[in-house]
């Protein structure tokens, strides 16, 4: 029965003995033969999802964007980052879903999985938190671009790119 063979493996793992043939152990609870073997078939069960579109994590929904996950699985893997906490997914994609795919700074379409990334309107740097409402999607490049800047700090450096930008090309086309 499944009690005894868990109760098996728990006795094996005790003595240092692979759990599937009682050798000595390297990893994971099992000889160096079992975890080259198990290795090979999670690659090949990971290649062939890959072949069928299919994530490899959960093996159920398609992926995204060509990527490697389905979008749940990309927002578990992101709610583990930001709070160690996978359940935590439906609250990234329900703030998705309140800014209606917009990045607040472009006012452009943003998707999950392709150009998408969460910002932290008051960076962690200078005392803000992980709380949702501190969190934000925007563009990729919006969110390389602002770094640890405020909202303010950003829109300002923004501001004084584009006054320069406006200036020079004045300047330009006076001597054209």
């Amino acid at each position: 029965s499944n009690e005894r063979r868990k109760e098996r493996r728990n006795l094996r793992r005790q003595g240092n003995l692979c759990t599937e043939c009682t050798k000595p152990t390297e990893r994971n609870g099992l000889c160096v033969n079992c975890y080259n073997l198990h290795k090979s078939r999670i690659i090949a069960i990971k290649q062939k999802r890959i072949e069928n579109k299919i994530c490899i994590r959960c093996g159920k929904c398609t992926i995204i964007h060509n990527l490697k996950y389905c979008l749940i699985c990309t927002l578990k893997c992101l709610a583990w980052d930001i709070w160690q906490d996978r359940s935590k997914w439906q609250e990234l994609l329900d703030l998705f879903n309140q800014q209606n795919g917009i990045c607040p700074y472009f006012k452009e379409p943003i998707e999950i999985g392709l150009n998408a990334a969460l910002d932290h309107k008051i960076p962690k740097k200078l005392g803000g938190t992980n709380d949702i409402s501190n969190l934000q999607w925007v563009h990729r490049v919006a969110n390389t671009m602002k770094w640890d800047l405020t909202e303010e700090e950003f829109y300002s450096h923004v501001m004084k790119i584009a006054v320069q930008n406006l200036i020079c090309r004045k300047k330009t086309s006076l001597f054209t």
